[in-house]
């Protein structure tokens, strides 16, 4: 029973000791010269904005048509609807012709 109680004495000695250690080296990398700061972020501390800097735009052009042989279309058609007056229009190559190359 002795045992018992000095292995939980020691274990919660070294679970006290590990956790003041890390506050302490934390406080120390916060408050030095060396900190690498990034934006809003401090080493070890995160503001866990990690994916908001990765661009995820998406830009689709579209050819919208309004009207055919001077007959205005009501509701506007995009070009890959209209395979009625174009059978090629939902075609792979119609729409990278569409797309913006840079």
């Amino acid at each position: 029973m002795i045992r018992t109680v000095n292995k939980h004495r020691k274990l919660k000695a070294f679970i006290a000791i590990l956790l003041i250690s890390h506050a302490c080296s934390s406080a120390l990398l916060v408050m030095s010269s060396t900190v690498i700061k990034s934006a809003n972020e401090i080493f070890p501390v995160f503001s866990w904005s990690l994916f908001t800097w990765i661009p995820n735009d998406f830009y689709d052009y579209a050819l919208r048509i309004v009207a055919i042989d001077n007959e205005n279309l009501h509701p506007l058609l995009y070009f890959q609807e209209a395979g009625h007056w174009f059978p090629e229009a939902d075609s792979m190559s119609a729409y990278d012709s569409i797309q913006k190359k840079e």
